[in-house]
């Protein structure tokens, strides 16, 4: 009876020496906007539920899975930690899950208008791993800061207008309290110089 038993038990129930992952699932929000915008990304990896006495996976803490998030082809996180259920001693119920804030890379071409990728790629410690992408659409362009300094001269000059005529000079305004004192410190200093000057040349003489 027991080498009929033992057998099953191997089968249903998952090692603990390293993790397994088999899917992704990625949402962000929202799905529209500029470099300006937050953009919320939750990932959640499976199996990340149990159900029922053998429904899931067992791991150990130190082999909870990593993740890497790319906006298009730029690696923006790198071997993240994820959120992992409450369990009991050393192991956990086997599930993982990030939620992370990224923004559009101000650069080119990640900035452009239209449609860009954002693709979550989870690596488990046995060496799988599983990926998923949704859509960041750019509906409006703002230009990042070397756009405007690679501009012709100009092209400048036409989009800015011709400079105007210098208006009148304002009113001088007070004068700081500081410089009287500073400037009264240095008169007296130049007083007292020429001073004792004075009294040097009276004792040669």
């Amino acid at each position: 009876m027991l080498a009929m038993i033992l057998p099953f038990f191997l089968i249903q129930v998952p090692s603990v020496s390293a993790t397994t992952i088999t899917e992704a699932i990625i949402e962000v929000s929202p799905n529209q906007g500029d470099i300006t915008t937050s953009i919320f990304v939750h990932v959640r990896g499976e199996p990340y539920d149990v159900n029922g006495l053998f429904g899931g996976y067992v791991t150990a803490k130190a082999d909870y899975p990593r993740l890497y998030l790319y906006y298009d082809d730029k690696c923006i996180i790198q071997r993240m930690d994820c959120v992992t259920a409450p369990g009991v001693g050393d192991y956990s119920n086997y599930w993982s899950s990030w939620d992370v804030t990224i923004s559009v890379p101000n650069e080119y071409p990640y900035s452009e208008l239209g449609v860009h990728h954002i693709t979550a790629v989870i690596e488990a410690s046995d060496g799988t791993t599983a990926n998923t992408t949704t859509i960041f659409e750019i509906v409006s362009y703002i230009p990042p800061p070397e756009w405007w300094e690679d501009l012709p001269q100009d092209f400048l000059d036409k989009i800015t207008g011709p400079q105007g005529d210098q208006g009148p000079k304002g009113d001088t305004g007070p004068y700081p309290v500081e410089a009287l004192i500073l400037n009264f410190s240095l008169a007296s200093i130049s007083v007292v110089m020429s001073l004792i000057a004075l009294v040097k040349t009276y004792r040669v003489k």
